[in-house]
């Protein structure tokens, strides 16, 4: 009678725990695949910022040189008005 109450008891704790195991994969596998989903949002975003950082760098080597240069062309040209004639001030 005693063999039969402890193999009673064996078999529901072992159904017990193999149930309590289940759950815990499932929730750890629920956690990692929230967690890789956040890691890939996060890495797209990352990936598109980096994108816009390269483009930005890209226009600004086009377009500054263009913007800068009347003003350089400019400075020279008055520099060298003043420089023909000898005028310190102006320099």
């Amino acid at each position: 009678m005693i063999n039969a109450l402890w193999l009673g008891f064996v078999y529901f704790n072992k159904q017990t725990h193999e149930k309590n195991l289940k759950q815990l994969e499932q929730d750890l596998r629920y956690r990692a695949g929230r967690r890789l989903k956040i890691f890939d949002l996060k890495a797209s975003e990352y990936g598109k910022y980096v994108t816009d950082l390269d483009a930005f760098g890209r226009k600004n080597e086009i377009e500054m040189p263009e913007r800068m240069q009347p003003i350089f062309d400019e400075y020279l040209q008055r520099y060298l008005a003043a420089a023909e004639a000898e005028d310190k001030e102006q320099e």
